[in-house]
């Protein structure tokens, strides 16, 4: 279960940089979009550090997605 958590954290986190850098935003840009800090972006980024569903919302309404894509690549 605990491997399962880490590879989901890691997914979402590679799509949340992934989207990030395709809309040429810079992480520090991002974590201003949120009132968060550049560290906790990178944490998330790298799958290092969970996210609450509220912080998920607000990551969608910054980078303007579906939560969907936040999702992709993850097995079910």
């Amino acid at each position: 279960m605990k491997e399962n958590k880490e590879t989901t954290l890691k997914v979402i986190g590679q799509n949340i940089k992934r989207i990030r850098v395709l809309k040429n935003l810079t992480q520090e840009q991002l974590a201003e979009r949120l009132d968060k800090s550049i560290n906790f972006i990178s944490l998330i980024e790298r799958g290092e550090s969970g996210i609450s569903v509220s912080t998920i919302i607000d990551i969608c309404d910054a980078l303007q997605i579906c939560s969907d894509e936040l999702f992709y690549r993850l097995n079910r």
